[in-house]
């Protein structure tokens, strides 16, 4: 029930903060600065998917060489700097600056060190990753008849796509 009240909570502080500081800098200045605070957001947004997938790859690249690092610190910083972005993007000054916090890296290390002790998080890895099957290439393989006829790829005596020699002499 307390989640309940989070969030007319949120808009009513949200409220008196554009009041307060619309009173001091001026309404022109607030809006400058809640849009400035969205295009923030955006962009960092922008970024932080170019940056997931270039870890995600050179992670990857990782484990093929039989690296052993655990890339939960890297998930949970881009989740943080997710959310960040997120509240940058979400017009009101006291979220926008919430995110701004958050794009700080030594704020998201201290949160997520935080977080990450009341977070049930498992990890797996196969194979390589232990220094296990090396030298074994996982592969799928079919058997090939090369004496059958093949005509459009069927190879089976029975099938209605087999070509009879009677069909080659019209």
């Amino acid at each position: 029930m307390p989640l309940f009240w989070l969030f007319p909570a949120l808009i009513l502080i949200e409220i008196a903060a554009f009041v307060m500081i619309g009173s001091e800098i001026g309404v022109g200045l607030t809006l400058l600065l809640v849009l400035g605070s969205t295009a923030l957001g955006v962009w960092t947004l922008r970024r932080l998917g170019l940056q997931a997938a270039q870890a995600m790859q050179s992670g990857f690249a990782f484990a093929a060489r039989g690296g052993r690092e655990n890339p939960v610190q890297q998930m949970g910083d881009g989740t943080l700097k997710a959310f960040a972005s997120g509240l940058l993007i979400v017009p009101g000054l006291v979220s926008s600056a919430l995110g701004a916090v958050l794009l700080i890296p030594a704020v998201r290390q201290f949160l997520w060190q935080r977080l990450q002790s009341r977070l049930n998080i498992r990890t797996a890895s196969y194979g390589a990753a232990h220094g296990r099957n090396e030298g074994v290439i996982d592969g799928e393989f079919t058997e090939v008849d090369t004496r059958a006829p093949q005509v459009g790829g069927a190879a089976n005596e029975n099938s209605v796509w087999r070509q009879h020699p009677q069909d080659d002499q019209k």
